[in-house]
């Protein structure tokens, strides 16, 4: 899954990569970094490599690999209905999770569950309101 992040005033390049978890190094590869740090970055993800292709309602089309993405997404509540080589369907079987759509943003999800906005940033460990098309949000 893709993590993207916005680089706040008094970000360095090491204490993003302490964040996440993850080596400086990769971080100024896969951003392209020679001097200064952009605005928003991409952050490699370690543990698994996995897109949402579509949202059918409560069945999501994930693209990666199968082992991962299952692993990944039966501990977030979806169980998996079919499998090709390419493209996985997988239903979404507990509530408690949103992924986030096209249109979506926080405001508009905090009114769609009733929910207060903070309580979504805490559970989430959002570092900013800026979601992203796929996320997957614990409700």
């Amino acid at each position: 899954m893709k993590i993207i992040y916005n680089v706040e005033k008094f970000d360095t390049l090491q204490k993003i990569a302490e964040k996440f978890s993850v080596s400086a190094e990769k971080i100024k590869q896969l951003n392209n970094i020679s001097n200064e740090l952009p605005k928003v970055i991409e952050i490699p993800n370690n543990s698994v490599d996995f897109e949402v292709v579509a949202n059918l309602n409560r069945e999501f089309l994930f693209k990666g690999d199968y082992s991962l993405v299952k692993n990944s997404l039966s501990k977030l509540g979806f169980h998996s209905k079919n499998s090709n080589s390419d493209v996985h369907l997988f239903k979404k079987t507990q509530s408690n999770i949103y992924v986030v759509g096209v249109l979506d943003n926080l405001n508009a999800i905090c009114n769609k569950f009733k929910l207060d906005k903070n309580d979504i940033i805490a559970k989430n460990n959002l570092k900013s309101e800026k979601l992203f098309i796929g996320q997957i949000l614990k409700i």
